[in-house]
Order: C-alpha cells, then sequence, then structure tokens
C-alpha cells in the first residue's frame, strides 16, 4: 500500500470523502485522485498538514505503512469509534453551517449593493423631479416652485 492508499484509508476511518478530507487539509478536491493516478507521492507538507489535523494517526504508518494507523493508546478522553464517527458527523454539519453563512452573507452583501444602487436611482429621480418643476413653474409663470 503506498502513501495514497494510506491517506485514502485515514479518510475512510474519519468517516469522511476524499473531497471533504481534502478541503479539511487545504488541497484541491482532485488532489488525492490525481495523485493516486499518477502513481505519485505527496509533499512533505500535506503529510504535516495530515497529522496536525489528525494527531492520532501514526506518522510513521503513514509514511512507511508499518505500526498501526492510529497511535496506541490515543484516543483522546477514551474515545471510542462511534465517539469518533459522531465528532466527524458534527464537523461536517459544521462545516455545512459555516457555508450556509458564508452564502447568507455573500446574499447580504448583494443585496446591500442593490439596495445602494436604489438609493442612488431615488436621488437621482428626485433631482430630475426637482428639475421638471422648477422648468415648469418658469413655464407657467416665472415662479419657482
Amino acid at each position: 500500500m503506498n502513501i495514497i492508499e494510506r491517506i485514502i484509508k485515514i479518510a475512510e476511518n474519519k468517516g469522511v470523502s476524499l473531497n471533504q478530507f481534502s478541503k479539511k487539509i487545504g488541497v484541491s478536491n482532485a488532489y488525492f485522485s490525481k495523485q493516486k493516478k499518477n502513481n505519485a507521492n505527496v509533499g512533505s507538507h500535506i503529510i504535516e498538514k495530515i497529522v496536525r489535523i489528525y494527531p492520532d494517526i501514526n506518522i510513521e504508518w503513514l509514511i512507511t505503512g508499518e505500526g498501526d494507523m492510529i497511535k496506541s493508546g490515543e484516543s483522546p478522553g477514551g474515545a471510542s469509534s462511534a465517539d469518533n464517527r459522531h465528532l466527524n458527523m458534527l464537523e461536517k454539519q459544521l462545516q455545512d453551517k459555516e457555508l450556509h453563512i458564508k452564502d447568507l452573507q455573500k446574499s447580504i452583501d448583494l443585496l446591500q449593493n442593490q439596495l445602494k444602487d436604489c438609493q442612488k436611482d431615488k436621488e437621482h429621480l428626485y433631482k430630475q423631479i426637482e428639475i421638471i418643476l422648477k422648468t415648469a413653474g418658469k413655464e407657467a409663470g416665472g415662479t419657482d416652485v
């Protein structure tokens, strides 16, 4: 098993898709698939990100395939695999909520820009009305309105 296959195994163990795993460590969705297809390795910065985000992963196993994937005795607070799955599910829900918040913020920004445009249009229309009323007043008797 090469390092890419071990990384895929980590994602499976964590109960996340490869895309979610990629996003979490900050690489493109296709990064690992592309590396696997090209039979390529990953840089040390990727390994560093993985063990920083998943400190329970045995770095020796990740690099060489020797030993166990999970460090022995590394279940924080005695967490079970069910606890880890629940934690992963909560992390995914949090990511989904963060994406939803970003989408809502984009909508708010768009609406604020539209509101500014409407306010500019309103000011422009008031100026046009003022000019029309002044012009009409002059034509009607020479007095300003």
